[in-house]
């Protein structure tokens, strides 16, 4: 027997105004009916049951007129209350919302939301949060954030209901009330004696994301990152969603517009032009992650929407070999594939600025001022957000040659791993380290590189020249660093038979000479 029985039926009209026509939802905190307007024809009204204990009366009201108050698209708007009764029942008349909760969205796409799909839902439960947040005189922090409280309305806007233990944050009070909220979403200090804050609604819309990013796993119980359950996301997202889901307040985002603009930054660059990569490649980099975690992994895991960020590094056997020529042709090969891809050089060496005439686009106006980002890292300087020049589909981190040569000396592993990690958002970074690959700012990234292309000039007398550095690379390569030669044929006319005798290894490709 229900403990607080619905009490409404279909077509009975509650306060001669609302005509019941179904229960569209039942839960802890009461029941939902669908009713009609008898006043506004067509118009249809959601009405929730609640039932009260009379020690809560007063809370009921205060909660109510709250929610009255309060006016936002991701809202619905509350019309009216009606105070408990004898009997504890109170209901309160919102709009009707067309569409689905986000549970139900997400087992009927078998638990798989693309993640951009997620960041664009977590995107507009920010800007909701912030504005329950900055209520005045007192904060309102919501507390029970969980997939069966989003609906998704028609224009694929989210809307939050369901505010049962909504409470407004008071100054000074050492714990809640009560503790409440639901395992799996609501942050650890819910059900400890402290007051919750706002910092456990950033929690709770963390677990949500991993819930949804995880085919339905709770961070709650696996105690686990999201990128051990799930290995396609981009750096950035996993870094977001781990930060906000620190057990202790005061190591997550301390406002939720923080994560607002974290989140900002994953959507910039169109999804549709940086994600479409073939059947191949997806099951490629499924197969690379199995050898890698040695484990069973689902259909689901091995069609990845994205893939992790990839790190080639091109550099030169001997001297003007072309690792420039393959840097950029290899960016524009993966822009036609409509994969994102960005370009570095040696910051002491810089020389694609000129080769693609950077400058001479800039001079027409056609893209906004370059921003050296290797400059502001040498100098020390703060580093400006969303500055990488994109052109042609590709983001361009080159080096401005205008500005003072950076000394080679004095760029540092430091400074390199600075310049790599500012090209996070890209699916694959090139990076031209043309005759440096013995850097000391440079070498240590070996091990780190999930390809090295060393490209090769075809004239074996050339090769001869650094047979020794050949040699070994042809044995770091079976040792297992991912090197692959690239046999760039500038010129005519080449003796193959010799060529090969020399080479040892076979060329993952060979680019043939162009007539200039």
């Amino acid at each position: 027997m229900e403990k607080y029985p619905s009490r409404l039926k279909n077509d009975q009209v509650f306060h001669n105004r609302y005509q019941i026509r179904s229960i569209i939802g039942k839960g802890g905190m009461g029941t939902v009916y669908l009713a009609e307007d008898l006043r506004l024809r067509s118009k249809k009204w959601a009405i929730k049951e609640i039932v009260v204990k009379q020690s809560g009366y007063q809370e009921f009201i205060d909660e109510a007129t709250m929610l009255i108050a309060l006016s936002h698209p991701y809202l619905p708007n509350i019309v009216d209350y009606y105070p408990p009764d004898e009997d504890g029942y109170c209901y309160l008349v919102m709009d009707y919302i067309h569409g689905k909760t986000l549970m139900d969205i997400f087992e009927k796409e078998n638990r798989k939301i693309p993640y951009e799909l997620v960041v664009t839902y977590a995107l507009q439960l920010c800007d909701l949060f912030d504005y329950l947040h900055n209520q005045q005189p007192k904060p309102i922090i919501y507390r029970d954030l969980k997939p069966n409280n989003v609906i998704i309305d028609d224009q694929n806007r989210v809307r939050l209901i369901d505010f049962g233990i909504a409470r407004s944050y008071k100054e000074g009070k050492q714990r809640d009330t009560i503790q409440l909220g639901t395992i799996g979403f609501a942050a650890p200090e819910q059900f400890i004696k402290q007051q919750t804050d706002h910092r456990a609604d950033i929690y709770s819309l963390g677990a949500l994301m991993f819930y949804l990013l995880s085919s339905g796993q709770h961070f709650h119980s696996l105690q686990k990152q999201i990128d051990e359950v799930r290995y396609d996301l981009p750096v950035a997202l996993i870094e977001i969603i781990h930060k906000m889901l620190n057990s202790n307040p005061d190591g997550r985002y301390q406002h939720i517009l923080e994560v607002k603009k974290e989140l900002e930054g994953l959507t910039e660059i169109n999804i549709a032009e940086t994600e479409l990569l073939t059947e191949k490649l997806y099951k490629l980099e499924a197969s690379a992650t199995l050898q890698k975690e040695n484990r069973k992994t689902s259909t689901y895991q091995e069609m990845y929407t994205t893939f992790s960020p990839k790190l080639i590094m091109v550099a030169n056997l001997s001297k003007r070999a072309g690792s420039t020529f393959i840097t950029l042709n290899l960016a524009k090969q993966l822009a036609d594939m409509k994969i994102l891809s960005s370009v570095l050089e040696v910051p002491f060496n810089p020389y694609i600025f000129d080769n693609i005439g950077l400058d001479q686009h800039i001079a027409k106006g056609n893209y906004p001022p370059f921003y050296s980002i290797p400059h502001a890292i040498y100098e020390n300087e703060r580093l400006e957000r969303k500055k990488e020049y994109m052109m042609d589909g590709i983001m361009w981190m080159v080096v401005d040659p205008r500005k003072p040569l950076i000394n080679q000396e004095e760029w540092t592993h430091h400074h390199t791993i600075k310049y790599l990690y500012q090209s996070k958002r890209a699916n694959i970074n090139i990076f031209d380290v043309g005759d440096y690959l013995e850097h000391h700012s440079i070498h240590p990234l070996i091990d780190e590189t999930d390809l090295i292309l060393i490209v090769v000039d075809p004239m074996p007398r050339e090769m001869m020249h650094h047979y020794h550095q050949l040699t070994r690379l042809i044995e770091m390569k079976k040792n297992g660093v991912p090197i692959e030669f690239v046999i760039n044929y500038w010129t005519k006319g080449i003796n193959e038979r010799e060529l090969k005798q020399v080479l040892q290894e076979k060329p993952i490709t060979r680019i043939p000479a162009l007539d200039l």
